[in-house]
């Protein structure tokens, strides 16, 4: 049980910095700026944040981290209740290293989630694969609910199971083919 909730201690801050990566690229980096702009300076970023902090921040990360973000807007809360105004200076103060505003805790203390985190963040990278918000908030739940390991995900993404499912007039076909190609 202890390295179960560990293994999910760790997972919730990952996935809270890459959320937090995500809002601050989107909001202090790209500043909305044309795409040209945008793509030179992630290349720049990614530079950086490799020398700085090491492995794991490669421009297709950071352009994850952004999508993931702009995504899952609402997928983080301040403690507070308030919702995160981009106007309010506290939590990229935060972010930049200056103190926090929040009772002396640091923004990933002060953030909850609006539900518990299911997934790791191997499932919502891939989750970001789908092209419909539709087809990745079908994709979340059913990971979730059915425990799909990320090549499960991975496969059923690949294959476009979401939209057979929704165009099939037997979905119990579609359905028992995915189960059967995705045995051990």
């Amino acid at each position: 049980q202890a390295q179960q909730f560990a293994y999910h201690a760790v997972n919730e801050m990952l996935i809270k910095r890459n959320w937090l990566l995500g809002m601050r690229i989107q909001h202090e980096v790209l500043k909305e700026e044309r795409a040209e702009y945008g793509e030179q300076t992630i290349k720049k970023l990614a530079k950086v944040l490799t020398e700085k902090y090491g492995r794991g921040f490669k421009k297709s990360n950071l352009y994850s981290f952004v999508s993931f973000y702009q995504n899952h807007q609402d997928f983080f809360q301040p403690l507070t209740g308030k919702s995160l105004d981009m106007a309010d200076d506290n939590i990229f103060q935060s972010l930049t290293g200056k103190s926090l505003d929040m009772a002396g805790d640091n923004i990933f203390q002060s953030l909850t989630g609006k539900a518990p985190v299911r997934l790791s963040w191997t499932h919502y990278s891939i989750i970001l694969q789908e092209l419909t918000a539709e087809g990745r908030s079908w994709y979340e739940q059913e990971a979730a609910n059915e425990m799909w390991s990320t090549r499960t995900l991975q496969r059923n993404i690949s294959s476009q199971y979401y939209h057979r499912l929704l165009q099939s007039q037997d979905k119990a076909v579609v359905h028992n083919e995915m189960v059967k190609s995705t045995k051990p």
